[in-house]
C-alpha cells in the first residue's frame, strides 16, 4: 500500500496540471478574442467574463463576479432587453438562443452586436451558460442603409405611371409595379409573375417580321447586361390576346451585388394612330405636290415657275439648280429663312440652313446636310425627310419634299418645305407625362 501511494500522487499531480494547463489556455483564448464573452449561473450571476466585456461593463471581473446587471449601477439601461431575454430563454429550454441589438459603451458609443447563448452542462445537467456577443454595427448599418434603399426603389418603381419591370440574366422577371399588372390585364403583381414569368409570355410566339418572340428578348437583354441600355420596338398581348405595338427601354442597374435589367414598357397605340394621320396628310401633300409638278412641267421658263407657284403658293419653295444652287424662292421661304431681300436669300442659303440644323436629330441620328438631300433628289428624282431645325430659341420641326424636274436645257430640284411643328408638339404633349416619369423612374434607379 505504501508503494503505491506515490504512484497515485505523481499521476494527480499531472492530471491537475493538465488541466490547469487547459484551462490557462482557454482563459488566454478568451482573453484575446475581440468578441465580448461573458458566463453566468443558474441565477444569471456573472462567474466569469474576458477583457472586452470589461471594457464594456466599465469593470473588472472581480466586481462584475457574483453579481447579476440589475445589481451593476448603470449596466441594465445600457443593454438592450432582448439580451436579457435570449439569457432566460437558455436556461429556462436549456437550448441555444441567438438574440440581437444595441449596447452602449460608458463613453457613450452604441454597438450593434448578436449574442449567441449556449447552456453549460456537466453530467448532463445545466449549470449556467455562455455567452458571444459579436461587434455587426457595419453589416447592421448596411443592411438597414440596403433595406431602405431597396424600399425606396419599390415605391418609385409602383408610383411610376408606366409599365415597369426587373428581369435577371436568366430573362426571368424579378419583379414588376402594379401598373404593369393592371395594363396587361392581370389581377395584380403576384398574378403576372406567377402566370407570366418571363418577357416571351406576354407577346405573341413571332414577331410581325417573323423572329420568335424568345430570341427577341434574349438577345436584347443580353445587349443591355454588356452595354447598360437599350431600346427595342415589339408587339406584345395582353391577357385577352389584344395585340399591342410597344417600345421597351432597357437600363442595367445594380442589384444585389450583381446587375438586373430594368425594362419599362410603352404603349404606342396612340403614337401609331397619330403616325397614321400624319401619313395620310401625307399623301394628300404628295397628291398636290403632283399636281404641282404637272403645272411645273407645262411652263416655258423660270419665271412663269416662279409666278405660278413660288408666289402664289403660302408654303415654302426654293428651286435650285443643277448644281445645288439657289435660284429662286418665294416670300414665305425668305420670310421663314429671315432673309430680307431674294439676293441675300440666293446667296447666304446654305450658310444659314447649316446654322439651323443641329448636329443631332431629337432621335439621335446625325443630321445630313441639305447638301446630301439635294445629292439623292438629283439622283433618285426625289427625296423626303423631316428635319429640326434650332432658330434662336425656337425648335422648328420641317417637312422637306425634294422633286428633280426639267429646267432649261438641264433639271432643277424644287424643295416644298412645310413647317409640322404643331403637329410634332401635340404628340409630344400626350407623350410627355409618360416620358417625364420614365426618364425620373430611370434616372433614380440607376442612381440606386
Amino acid at each position: 500500500m505504501s508503494n503505491r501511494l506515490p504512484k497515485w500522487t505523481t499521476l494527480y499531480k499531472k492530471q491537475r496540471e493538465r488541466r490547469q494547463n487547459q484551462a490557462a489556455a482557454i482563459t488566454a483564448i478568451c482573453q484575446s478574442l475581440p468578441d465580448l464573452v461573458l458566463c453566468k449561473d443558474l441565477n444569471f450571476q456573472y462567474t466569469s467574463c474576458n477583457l472586452s466585456y470589461e471594457q464594456f461593463a466599465g469593470c473588472g471581473r472581480a466586481e462584475l463576479a457574483g453579481k447579476t446587471n440589475f445589481e451593476i449601477p448603470g449596466l441594465p439601461e445600457r443593454i438592450s432587453g432582448d439580451f436579457t431575454d435570449a439569457e432566460q430563454k437558455v436556461i429556462r429550454e436549456k437550448s441555444p438562443a441567438k438574440a440581437e441589438g444595441w449596447l452602449t459603451y460608458p463613453d457613450g458609443s452604441r454597438k450593434y452586436f448578436e449574442a449567441l447563448n449556449t447552456p453549460l452542462l456537466r453530467n448532463g445537467k445545466v449549470t449556467g451558460l455562455l455567452g458571444i456577443l459579436r461587434n455587426i454595427t457595419e453589416l447592421h448599418d448596411g443592411t438597414k442603409a440596403l433595406r431602405k434603399q431597396h424600399e425606396r426603389a419599390r415605391l418609385m418603381l409602383d408610383a411610376a405611371p408606366l409599365c415597369c419591370f426587373l428581369l435577371d440574366r436568366d430573362y426571368r422577371f424579378l419583379d414588376c409595379n402594379d401598373e404593369a399588372s393592371k395594363f396587361f390585364g392581370y389581377s395584380d403583381k403576384r398574378d403576372l409573375l406567377v402566370r407570366a414569368p418571363n418577357p416571351a409570355c406576354l407577346m405573341p410566339i413571332y414577331q410581325p417580321d417573323g423572329r420568335l418572340s424568345s430570341e427577341v428578348a434574349a438577345h436584347v437583354i443580353d445587349e443591355v447586361f454588356n452595354e447598360k441600355s437599350g431600346m427595342i420596338e415589339c408587339e406584345h398581348w395582353l391577357l385577352d390576346g389584344t395585340p399591342i405595338p410597344a417600345s421597351v427601354t432597357l437600363i442595367r442597374v445594380a442589384y444585389g451585388g450583381d446587375f438586373a435589367v430594368a425594362a419599362y414598357v410603352k404603349d404606342l397605340r396612340e403614337q401609331k394612330q397619330m403616325m397614321l394621320e400624319i401619313e395620310t396628310q401625307r399623301n394628300h401633300l404628295e397628291e398636290a405636290l403632283e399636281q404641282k409638278q404637272t403645272a411645273v412641267q407645262s411652263l416655258q421658263s423660270a419665271h412663269m415657275i416662279t409666278s405660278s407657284i413660288f408666289k402664289a403658293n403660302s408654303q415654302m419653295n426654293i428651286l435650285f439648280d443643277s448644281c445645288l444652287r439657289v435660284v429662286d424662292c418665294n416670300p414665305a421661304a425668305m420670310q421663314f429663312m429671315n432673309f430680307e431681300t431674294k439676293e441675300d436669300m440666293l446667296a447666304g442659303f446654305h450658310e444659314r440652313i447649316a446654322q439651323y440644323m443641329p448636329a443631332l436629330q431629337p432621335d439621335g441620328r446625325v443630321t445630313k446636310p441639305v447638301s446630301e438631300r439635294l445629292i439623292i433628289a438629283a439622283k433618285e428624282g426625289c427625296d423626303e425627310f423631316v428635319t429640326e431645325l434650332h432658330m434662336g430659341n425656337e425648335k422648328k420641326h420641317i417637312l422637306i419634299e425634294l422633286k428633280k424636274i426639267p429646267y432649261k436645257s438641264s433639271f432643277a430640284i424644287i424643295a416644298y418645305a412645310y413647317d409640322i411643328t404643331d403637329v410634332r408638339s401635340r404628340e409630344k404633349a400626350k407623350s410627355q407625362p409618360q416620358a417625364e416619369a420614365e426618364a425620373e423612374t430611370a434616372t433614380a434607379t440607376v442612381s440606386s
